[in-house]
This record gives C-alpha cells, structure tokens and sequence, in this order.
C-alpha cells in the first residue's frame, strides 16, 4: 500500500494522472478513482469500457467475477465476502458487488 501512496502523491504533486494495469484488487481500491473494464479471451479477442467511477467499474467488474467486496466493520478494509454466504447473497441480490 506504500507503492499506492507514492503514486497518489506523484500524481497529486504534479497534478497529473497515470494509468495503472494491476490485478490487486486492494491496491486497485487504495489507489484509483476511475477504472476501465476489459472483457474477453486472452490472446484472442478483447473489449475495453469506461472509464467508470470506482463503484460502477468495480460493479461490471466483480459481477463478471461473481464476487462482491465488502468493507470490514473494524479496520475499514475491503474484504471478499465468502461465495454463497449471507453478504454474498444479500449483496448480490442488490446488484451491489462493490461496497459503496
């Protein structure tokens, strides 16, 4: 999360933005504020949309993944809800993959 907080910092600093391709999904949290989505087949062929804001990025993203972020009560990190649990259901009923 160092590396996240250099970057915002350059960035802030020079009043500039940077593109950032990285599969963490917590370092992608900590550092972005808008997303673009990739969809596809490796290799073969691909799309690319956006950009999004953060909610609705991550939303088409985590969707296509089948997997909803929570944010932790206590230490305010985002944390993957288990697949099939309560908050796994309860979020995805809502179409709510990203906390908010």
């Amino acid at each position: 999360m160092n590396v996240s907080k250099v970057i915002r910092e350059i960035m802030r600093h020079r009043e500039t933005s940077a593109l950032v391709v990285d599969h963490d999904l917590l370092f992608l949290d900590y550092l972005s504020q808008q997303l673009m989505v990739f969809t596809g087949k490796p290799a073969i062929h691909g799309n690319v949309e956006g950009p999004f804001g953060m909610e609705d990025g991550m939303n088409k993203f985590l969707s296509s993944l089948k997997i909803t972020v929570r944010r932790d009560k206590e230490s305010k990190r985002p944390r993957m809800n288990k697949q099939g649990s309560v908050l796994d259901r309860e979020q995805q009923n809502k179409g709510n993959y990203y906390y908010s």
